[in-house]
């Protein structure tokens, strides 16, 4: 089984609860995204690793059209029950990277919590410029830590938890930034802060019960420097984390 197929297993097992994730349609989160897309009537908008459909139903009724591609099958039914009632929504079940999809052709794409999972993110890039057009914008969205002092215990959490992550994908905010200069300039930034139960986080179908264990060491035996960067703390019998997101809007060199 190659990394693609991998991948495509782990989302397929992930898809039946991924909706419970609390960051997945959280309002705010809605916000801060169409209000830095900022899209147009006229759009043909692009929503890479769409997976059950969020992106997509934020913006379906708000552009000309929305191209939906992911990897997973799963993925891609509960985006389609999601979405039954829009008549301007395509979905295509294809590796994010190789999509085959026209050249030039988006004027908008979007990408949130996907790139890391790629098999190789930086062809991901490149197939992104690709299929951008010239006066395209592509907007990227990745959760990461807030800092440098956060970064050791978010990347070790990080490496339990997201199966089929790409190994060297653990960048802070700036990091991001640097990575994607090799292909598309930075336009306009925002975050998002969310403050989400440990619990929720982990109820994920591809966890073991020896990898949730093996979360809550590291929650245990982290310092309490590196809880107050990640904005840990106890409440009511459960860990609380203010999970990051960092949000790119980019457009071609």
């Amino acid at each position: 089984m190659n990394e693609a197929e991998k991948s495509r297993e782990i989302f397929n097992t992930r898809s039946q609860k991924y909706d419970d994730l609390k960051w997945v349609f959280n309002d705010q989160f809605r916000e801060i995204i169409i209000n830095l897309v900022d899209p147009k009537s006229t759009d043909i908008m692009l929503d890479l690793g769409a997976g059950s459909g969020a992106i997509a139903d934020f913006f379906y009724s708000r552009v000309k059209k929305v191209v939906a591609v992911d990897i997973s099958e799963s993925m891609l039914e509960k985006a389609r029950v999601l979405l039954s009632d829009a008549d301007n929504v395509e979905f295509i079940l294809s590796d994010g990277q190789a999509t085959g999809l026209k050249d030039e052709h988006f004027d908008h794409i979007v990408c949130r919590n996907a790139l890391h999972h790629f098999t190789d993110p930086v062809n991901g890039l490149k197939e992104i410029n690709r299929m951008l057009k010239p006066d395209g914008v592509f907007t990227l969205i990745e959760p990461v830590p807030p800092n440098q002092t956060a970064k050791t215990l978010w990347s070790a959490l990080f490496l339990v938890r997201d199966k089929g992550r790409y190994p060297d994908f653990y960048f802070t905010p700036e990091e991001l930034i640097d990575f994607v200069r090799s292909e598309f300039e930075v336009i306009a930034t925002a975050s998002n802060q969310i403050q989400i139960p440990m619990s929720n986080w982990l109820n994920i179908d591809s966890l073991s019960k020896s990898d949730i264990e093996q979360i809550y060491e590291f929650l245990q035996n982290s310092t309490d420097e590196e809880h107050k960067s990640l904005g840990i703390y106890q409440e009511e019998g459960d860990w609380q984390m203010t999970h990051s997101w960092s949000l790119l809007k980019l457009v071609k060199k």
